[in-house]
């Protein structure tokens, strides 16, 4: 009951979010082209951080946790691996669990979802992962992919790595708070929040019918100072915090769906 009740308002809302969308899209589309290739020649393109992109934090029994995406994953906006998200995230395991975190990444900036299954899915070792966070969505929302190509891809992505890691918690990581991003003008910058939430939506609904999985949405907003120098990605310290959050959210997730077992 409680799923369904979830389902069904994240229908509502999703159809809400499409119409501003088509909206904004019909009415704005010179300004928006015109904006979007300006976009393209000025923005400051950063390298994925420094380093190797694995390590092991912690003492204990030994868990896997891999991150599978986009810019996010290479830790585009830190300056070492060992600031990227998942780094950070492995470390907050480590000490929560009292455990050994081994922890990757497979990351490729610009990565779209189709380029995830088509390609670093194959990048993956064939060992499976107690812990998968995936980052994707933001190159699928520049590039105004359908929401047809955004609900197969992911369909796809949770089937694949269900079948890799059938044990593991797999959580799917919501689109960021584009409204917050210094670099984008307006109004490319509301028409892209506003597609994000499209594509969160889906997403959520996708994720809410599998066990296992978790749909960890970005419910916070950063200040201009807490973007690295690029106006786009996260700095080492919204890594941090961003880190702090995702590990947070999904203890609750897991606390709320223990409550809710049949006794």
């Amino acid at each position: 009951m409680f799923a369904k009740k979830l389902i069904t308002k994240a229908f509502w809302r999703l159809q809400y979010w499409r119409l501003s969308y088509s909206l904004l899209l019909a009415g704005l589309m010179p300004v928006l082209a015109a904006q979007g290739v300006m976009l393209k020649q000025q923005a400051l393109r950063l390298p994925p951080a420094r380093g190797l992109p694995h390590g092991l934090l912690g003492a204990g029994r030994r868990l896997r946790l891999l991150g599978l995406g986009d810019s996010i994953i290479a830790g585009v906006g830190a300056t070492q691996q060992e600031q990227s998200l998942i780094a950070q995230l492995a470390g907050r395991v480590a000490m929560r669990t009292q455990s050994s975190v081994y922890w990757r990444n497979v990351g490729l900036s610009g990565a779209d979802t189709q380029t995830l299954v088509d390609t670093l899915l194959n990048q993956m070792d064939a060992d499976p992962y107690d812990v998968i966070v995936i980052s994707t969505g933001v190159n699928d929302v520049t590039a105004l992919k359908s929401s047809r190509h955004w609900r197969a891809c992911i369909r796809q992505l949770c089937e694949a790595l269900a079948k890799h890691s059938p044990d593991a918690h797999i959580l799917l990581l919501g689109l960021p708070p584009f409204a917050d991003f210094p670099l984008l003008p307006q109004p490319l910058r509301t028409l892209f929040a506003l597609r994000a939430k499209i594509f969160d939506g889906m997403s959520q609904t996708i994720v809410n019918q599998r066990p296992g999985f978790y749909f960890i949405p970005s419910d916070f907003s950063l200040e201009p100072h807490e973007f690295a120098m690029d106006g786009y990605h996260p700095s080492s310290a919204s890594y941090a915090r961003w880190a702090e959050y995702i590990d947070q959210y999904w203890q609750d997730s897991l606390t709320t769906r223990q409550k809710q077992r049949p006794k």
